[in-house]
């Protein structure tokens, strides 16, 4: 059972999250950024729409939405446990993130994908 909720993982989950999906990323996300620090930067600015399993943090989109006159927010990280792929965890966060910052007054969300990450 999937619960999901918004900004509940502190900046030691989240890492221990994306550590669990480090191998997801292309390339790998500990490739590109030092996970820890990019970590607490989404816990500090990010807004999270995670997925849950009791305890377990299964699925995390963040987002920043903090550009309010262009009223754009930018998706930095999707991410899903290895265990979840293939289930639509994926795209169930993305549709509620959208929603989310389009209640929060945004217009558009951006996000980049490298173009080797043929899941994505």
């Amino acid at each position: 059972m999937i619960e999901i909720a918004y900004n509940r993982a502190d900046a030691a989950r989240v890492a221990a999250h994306l550590r669990a999906c480090d191998g997801s990323f292309v390339p790998s996300l500990s490739t590109r950024v030092e996970l820890e620090a990019y970590a607490a930067k989404i816990a500090q600015f990010a807004e999270r729409t995670e997925a849950w399993s009791g305890a377990q943090l299964a699925g995390l989109v963040a987002a920043y939405a903090n550009d309010p006159e262009r009223r754009t927010a930018f998706i930095t990280s999707v991410s899903v446990l290895p265990a979840w792929h293939g289930q639509g965890l994926a795209s169930k966060l993305l549709l509620t993130c959208i929603a989310r910052v389009r209640g929060l007054g945004y217009e558009g969300i951006e996000l980049e994908v490298d173009v080797r990450n043929t899941a994505a």
